[in-house]
């Protein structure tokens, strides 16, 4: 049998948070089992329920004008 695992990337990025009005470095997962981006507020945290969780299946990744480590997720639900 010549099953392939696919492991979570994962580390930290830098988010933008609404309610600090300011980028917070947080913890992100990507499961490409599931298409899922998931976010925490420390790798500590890791192995608790996510901040947030996006499905990257139909989402918008694009470049943003900011600068050129900066990219946009806009998820499609």
């Amino acid at each position: 049998m010549n099953a392939q695992i696919r492991h979570p990337y994962e580390g930290l990025l830098h988010k933008y948070t609404n309610a600090m009005k300011g980028w917070q470095y947080r913890w992100f997962i990507l499961s490409p089992e599931t298409g899922e981006l998931h976010y925490f507020l420390s790798e500590s945290e890791k192995n608790q329920r996510p901040r947030c969780s996006i499905y990257l299946a139909g989402a918008v990744i694009a470049p943003s004008d900011e600068d050129s480590n900066t990219f946009t997720v806009n998820s499609a639900t």
